[in-house]
């Protein structure tokens, strides 16, 4: 696969993964490491683990928040749009099932808004690269990709927690 496309998938996997960290949401890793059917993942309770309106709001902000990162990235319309089916669908299937306000554009557009904050394309960056590099990111890494991203903790900080929890990592 071509190293533009890599870095799209990267972008769009860490742009989930964000969502999920800043919702509480992520469970066990993000990948750009394909499988059957997929160009990545990132593993969250996902639509059918949502009990009320509060929670399937979060859920359709994460199911938008990989075309969101691309989009506040400032790739064209088309780029994010490749391979997201599965996630406009899922959004749209939570927006009808708790009658929540508004169209899947609207939604997207919000969530483009969200992702554009500094703060969060700064932490998609971070898990973007960190994904170009290790392929495979587990949801402690990248929680703590994100408060390093969100100067919660400092350079040498961040080096101490690699060399700790993933020793193979530095």
């Amino acid at each position: 696969m071509e190293e533009s496309n890599i870095k799209h998938i990267a972008i769009y996997e860490a742009g989930h993964a964000v969502a999920n960290v800043r919702i509480d949401d992520l469970k066990d890793q993000v990948t750009i490491d394909p499988g059957e059917g997929i160009l990545g993942g990132s593993s969250a309770e996902g639509k059918n683990h949502v009990w009320n309106a509060k929670d399937a709001a979060k859920q359709v902000y994460s199911y938008c928040a990989g075309y969101a990162a691309l989009m506040a990235l400032g790739y064209s319309a088309e780029v994010p749009c490749l391979g997201a089916g599965d996630d406009f669908e899922n959004a749209s299937d939570l927006l009808e099932m708790w009658d929540l306000p508004g169209t899947l554009d609207e939604w997207l557009n919000r969530s483009a808004e969200f992702m554009s904050e500094p703060k969060n394309i700064r932490a998609v960056e971070f898990v973007a690269n960190a994904l170009m590099e290790y392929k495979t990111l587990d949801g402690d890494y990248v929680e703590m990709l994100v408060e390093w991203a969100d100067g919660n903790m400092t350079d040498e900080e961040w080096r101490q927690f690699v060399s700790f929890q993933y020793p193979g990592m530095v």
